[in-house]
């Protein structure tokens, strides 16, 4: 069988979790199939929808060169045409049998509508609400989830999206390459304040509304959706994605390599945040929460990965390193490669995922759990489907640093609570037991 994955990034240059499992179940998958990787690059010292192939693993990954500098509209970040063009000349070319999309941020769903002409089952890995949010989130700027009802607080979510065009795109790499991050930062805010001025509210909302009709349309043509969680399965089936084209199948892990190394030993306890620095992770109630502990009995270690949201979140990552910098037991590790998760949690005692969105099933709590770490987790989105509170980890209120204070300080109080927590951790399910499931839907499939 020929399957083509189709993912908004690759590592080693990119290390989210939908990523990391693409990477994961394309080699899984390529022990008894042919397998080939469609992915988003983003260098600009390429030429614009330049692609690049390359053989790595037993796959062939095929990436396309996408830094926006061409991007002219709004509709062009969600639909684009000119990668839809080259990845109908690699249909052509491969042939593949089945193509997945793993994700289609920054490639476009216009590609769904090839595979679609040619009769080619489309098989969609739903990793967060991409196809229903612009954001991609269902995050507000206040730093509150929001309650995905209507397309009326779209436009103030991406608000700079929505102006897009090519000067604009022009100005924007001339300003991030020559000013200071300060400076970009208030440059940024005139220009979106200008336009605001000039662009009236319903020119938007129509905006938002054409890119849901065109996201819908998009979805009809999937013949299975795998949701990771019922959590993010249940807000599909709200926005009127049939349950028949729904299937529960939780994330595979390569468990292996977590029965490999040896737990070190502290005399205080280890908290660990491990995850992007962005608003919707929650770092800086981590932080607060973390400050009023008692000193000398525990230490945070911070796991932060930067680089794909430097540009635009320059602000936020600044005030949360210096928050990190005021206390001597946070310590910083900066960026992280996920091929040193084992010996990460190997360093901690309890993983803590302060998370403020609605987080579908994230990959580093089950990680976590392979690796035999409990776990205080914000009680939101998918998360209570893997953390049972007071069994193998801790729920706490989301954006409340009191009560994430309180569940840490209780771990403090108690070291042999952890104990107790970790015998009721079970392992997530193994890639290949995960990567059979998959198998399994591309074989009914076909059979249509």
């Amino acid at each position: 069988m020929k399957i083509m994955q189709v993912v908004h990034g690759y590592p080693p240059l990119n290390r989210g979790g939908t990523e990391v499992y693409t990477s994961l179940l394309s080699r899984e998958l390529s022990k008894r199939h042919r397998v080939f990787v469609f992915y988003r690059l983003n260098n600009l010292g390429l030429k614009e929808y330049e692609t690049v192939r390359t053989t790595k693993d037993g796959l062939t990954l095929i990436g396309i060169n996408n830094t926006f500098r061409l991007c002219s509209s709004f509709e062009s970040t969600y639909r684009n045409v000119e990668i839809a063009e080259k990845f109908d000349c690699l249909l052509d070319e491969i042939k593949p049998d089945v193509v997945h999309l793993q994700h289609m941020l920054y490639l476009g769903a216009a590609i769904a509508e090839k595979a679609k002409i040619r009769n080619i089952p489309i098989v969609c890995t739903l990793h967060d609400y991409w196809l229903l949010c612009a954001q991609g989130q269902f995050f507000r700027k206040n730093l509150y989830a929001c309650d995905y009802r209507g397309n009326n607080l779209c436009p103030d979510c991406v608000r700079f999206h929505l102006i897009i065009g090519t000067h604009a795109f022009r100005l924007y790499y001339f300003a991030r390459n020559n000013l200071s991050e300060p400076v970009f930062a208030y440059a940024k805010n005139a220009y979106l304040a200008l336009h605001r001025m000039f662009r009236s509210p319903t020119q938007d909302i129509c905006a938002i509304m054409k890119r849901s009709d065109y996201m819908k349309q998009a979805m009809e043509g999937i013949v299975q959706f795998i949701c990771p969680s019922q959590f993010l399965m249940n807000i599909f089936a709200q926005a009127g994605v049939s349950k028949e084209k729904m299937m529960h199948i939780p994330y595979g892990f390569d468990l292996q390599k977590f029965k490999t190394g040896k737990k070190s030993t502290s005399d205080v306890i280890r908290f660990g945040f491990i995850g992007n620095l962005i608003p919707a992770k929650g770092l800086d109630v981590l932080v607060r929460a973390f400050r009023r502990l008692n000193a000398g009995k525990a230490k945070l270690f911070v796991y932060g990965t930067q680089a794909a949201y430097k540009s635009i979140l320059g602000d936020y990552i600044r005030k949360v390193k210096d928050s990190l910098k005021q206390d001597a037991n946070i310590i910083f590790k900066g960026e992280f490669d996920n091929e040193d998760i084992v010996e990460l949690l190997q360093g901690i005692d309890v993983l803590v995922v302060p998370s403020l969105w609605l987080e579908n099933s994230p990959l580093v709590i089950q990680e976590a759990f392979a690796a035999g770490v409990p776990v205080i987790a914000s009680d939101i989105g998918g998360i209570p489907e893997l953390v049972q509170h007071k069994k193998n980890g801790i729920l706490v209120e989301p954006g409340n640093s009191n009560s994430l204070r309180e569940a840490m300080d209780e771990v403090v109080k108690n070291p042999l609570a952890l104990e107790e927590l970790k015998k009721n951790i079970v392992a997530p399910e193994g890639i290949e037991a995960n990567a059979k499931r998959i198998e399994t839907i591309y074989e009914r499939i076909l059979k249509r």
